[in-house]
């Protein structure tokens, strides 16, 4: 989280420590995940894990209460870590929002007595400003979450709808073909011309549906696989024939080989809805410097 950054530079101007470090509660343990000082420099270095009540920033976490020690060795609640040798003073204030403590924010010093009480109020109030940082930025990713999750909701919605007509159709032809057929050989060819086009639609709409579903797939398949099936499946919904070409070839990343999938169909279902087009066509051209999604009908 980029939330860290601050106070990082914070603490480093206002104190010369050996560490500090933010550890979040996460279940039944207090986890470091983020901090500075010569311990970070190791690459072999595991940040700790503690649990709730062990140590001074474990009582901290669990209790929400500020503990200063000015001289660790007479701390009775002090826990030695691996690489804390050099440890003379500590200071660890709570990451708190309204409901609960989310977390430890912890300073340490190879100094006896190297804070004060005015450095509690100090590293209390930049605790503050750490756990709103940390609150927003867990509040924004959850609603990236959820809106991600309520557009493929929608989608999938949408889909199980036209799948369900698509077959619904298919049915009934399906049923009166037969008798059809006997009456009159070539209305009932036609007929069966619309039914296999209606199934290789719901074929096409039920893996679109699937792919909604799992969107890894869509960041991972052959685009020009998935655009024609998005052409078949608009083509067995709406009755509207579509082409797809894709000239030259291009390793795309992922965002945008899903973004042109998106442009593609978002534009197919605005022809289907306002064009009133006889046909439509996808046109992907790909090469150097070009990389451009093209949608035209007529």
């Amino acid at each position: 989280m980029t939330c860290w950054r601050k106070p990082f530079a914070w603490c480093t101007r206002f104190w010369d420590t050996i560490w500090w470090g933010i550890g979040l509660v996460e279940g039944e343990e207090l986890v470091i995940r983020a901090g500075a000082g010569p311990r970070w420099e190791d690459p072999g270095f595991e940040p700790p894990r503690v649990k709730l009540g062990d140590g001074i920033s474990g009582w901290v976490a669990r209790s929400g209460q500020p503990l200063l020690a000015s001289d660790v060795s007479q701390e009775p609640r002090y826990l030695p870590l691996e690489g804390s040798a050099e440890t003379r003073s500590e200071l660890a204030v709570p990451l708190r929002t309204k409901a609960e403590t989310m977390g430890v924010l912890d300073v340490q010093s190879d100094q006896l007595n190297a804070f004060d009480e005015g450095d509690m109020v100090v590293l209390h109030s930049l605790a503050n400003l750490t756990a709103i940082a940390i609150e927003e930025a867990r509040l924004y990713e959850q609603a990236q979450q959820a809106a991600a999750l309520e557009e493929r909701s929608r989608l999938a919605r949408e889909l199980h709808d036209a799948v369900t007509q698509t077959l619904f159709s298919a049915s009934l032809i399906g049923e009166v073909l037969p008798a059809l057929w006997e009456n009159d050989p070539d209305e009932g060819k036609e007929l069966l011309r619309e039914l296999r086009q209606l199934t290789r639609g719901a074929l096409a709409e039920m893996r679109t549906l699937l792919l909604e579903l799992r969107p890894t797939a869509l960041a991972e398949g052959n685009l020009q696989d998935l655009l024609s099936q998005l052409g078949e499946a608009v083509t067995g919904r709406s009755g509207l024939p579509v082409e797809v070409r894709v000239e030259g070839e291009a390793d795309l990343p992922a965002e945008v080989h899903v973004a042109l999938y998106r442009i593609a169909q978002e534009a197919l279902n605005n022809v289907v809805k306002h064009a009133r087009a006889s046909e439509a066509s996808v046109l992907l051209r790909c090469g150097a410097p070009l990389n451009r999604d093209e949608t035209s009908y007529s």
